[in-house]
């Protein structure tokens, strides 16, 4: 799997502008389009992800009452920092059908977690598959690192 490092880190950016409120979601659903088509199945599954975080049926910011919670915050920090990785992304492909779609609106977005996050890898750091690949993303950042002197 080849890791495709400027599509990641654009749309690692855009995360980041999103979950700050800097962009609406109508900006972000707008710049973010490219990621569904992406043969990096990473940004397909963070899209997915986000686009169930916010209300697509009118334009607003994640602030105020749609602001993240703390564990959506810290979940799109994991998000930032595996795309700025050079992991590939490890977990199986989920069911994306208009049955599950439905199943998951109808219950209120209860349904269905369990098949977004197959039980093969640790699911509280998804999108990274082990913990000891977060531990170490975290510990070594790709961004941060320069020259030793």
């Amino acid at each position: 799997m080849t890791v495709h490092r400027q599509s990641r880190d654009r749309y690692a950016e855009l995360l980041r502008h999103f979950a700050a409120g800097r962009l609406t979601n109508d900006e972000y659903e707008d710049a973010s389009q490219p990621c569904t088509a992406s043969p990096d199945r990473a940004l397909r599954a963070i899209w997915w992800e986000m686009w169930q975080t916010y209300d697509d049926l009118h334009q607003h910011r994640l602030t105020g009452k749609y602001a993240l919670r703390r564990d959506g915050r810290r979940a799109v920090a994991r998000m930032v920092v595996f795309l700025h990785s050079d992991l590939p992304y490890e977990w199986p492909s989920a069911s994306r059908t208009l049955g599950t779609l439905l199943l998951k609106i109808l219950t209120f977005g209860m349904w269905g977690r369990d098949q977004t996050l197959p039980r093969t890898g640790d699911s509280d750091v998804w999108p990274f598959f082990k913990g000891e690949d977060l531990s170490r993303a975290v510990a070594e950042p790709r961004l941060l690192a320069g020259r030793r002197d």
